[in-house]
C-alpha cells in the first residue's frame, strides 16, 4: 500500500540516517550533530535508528518524522511499535509535504525501488523508464524530492525533474568520506538542498 501524504509545517529539513545509536537517553547523539541541525523546521532520519532515545535527543531540535528498517524493527522491537504509535515513526516508505515540495522518504533506495541501481555507493543509475513510473510503485505518486540512505556516503542526483539525496551518515560514514547530514530547503513548490559536514568531535 502506498504511503499517504503528510502534510507538515517546515521550511528547513534536517535529513539524517545510518546513525545506529545505542547508548541510554541518547548519550551517543554527539553535541556537534545537533549544532549542525540547529534551525531545522523539521528531521527527517531515513533509518538504522536503533534506538527510541536517539529520536527523543534529537526532538529537542525539532519534530523528528522517521522511515524505519528490518535492523531497526530487530534491535528496537516493542520501542519501535511504540515509536509507531506515537507517529515518529511510520513503516518502511513515507511521503511528506512541505512549502509545496512532496517529499518521498525511504531507507535503502534499491531494495524499495530496484530498478535504480546505486553504484558504488556513491552514485546512481536509472532505467531508461519515465521517472513517475520508476517512483509510482514506492510512493504511490512521482514526488519532488527521494531521500534515502543506507550507503554512508552522500550523493546528490537530479533525474527528470526529481532531486535524489543520501545525507550519508553523522557518525559512521563510509570510508573515504565525512561525517555529513543533509538540509533541504524548501518553499514556493521549489527544493534545495545542501550536505553539510558535521565535525566528529
Amino acid at each position: 500500500m502506498a504511503p499517504k501524504v503528510e502534510k507538515v509545517k517546515a521550511k528547513r529539513i534536517g535529513m539524517i540516517s545510518d546513525t545506529h545509536f545505542m547508548k541510554p537517553r541518547g548519550a551517543d547523539v554527539p553535541k556537534s550533530l545537533l549544532k549542525a541541525l540547529d534551525g531545522v523546521d523539521l528531521i527527517a532520519h531515513l533509518g538504522h535508528i536503533s534506538s527510541p532515545a536517539s529520536l527523543d535527543a534529537l526532538e529537542k531540535i525539532a519534530p523528528v518524522v522517521a522511515v524505519q528498517t528490518p535492523l531497526d524493527d530487530r534491535i528496537m522491537g516493542d520501542a519501535l511499535a511504540a515509536e509507531r504509535k506515537r507517529g515518529r515513526t511510520n513503516g518502511t516508505a513515507r511521503v511528506i509535504e512541505a512549502g509545496g515540495v512532496l517529499v518521498g522518504l525511504v531507507h535503502n533506495l534499491a531494495a524499495d525501488m530496484p530498478r535504480v541501481d546505486v553504484k558504488g555507493m556513491s552514485t546512481l543509475k536509472f532505467p531508461p523508464k519515465a521517472m513517475a513510473e520508476i517512483l509510482r510503485p514506492r510512493f504511490g505518486r512521482k514526488v519532488d524530492v527521494v531521500a534515502f540512505a543506507n550507503t554512508h556516503a552522500p550523493i546528490i542526483a537530479y533525474r527528470d525533474g526529481v532531486l535524489f539525496v543520501n545525507p550519508g551518515s553523522p557518525n559512521l560514514p563510509m570510508e573515504g568520506h565525512n561525517p555529513a547530514i543533509a538540509i533541504l530547503d524548501v518553499a514556493g513548490g521549489t527544493a534545495h538542498v545542501e550536505i553539510v559536514e558535521v565535525p566528529k568531535r
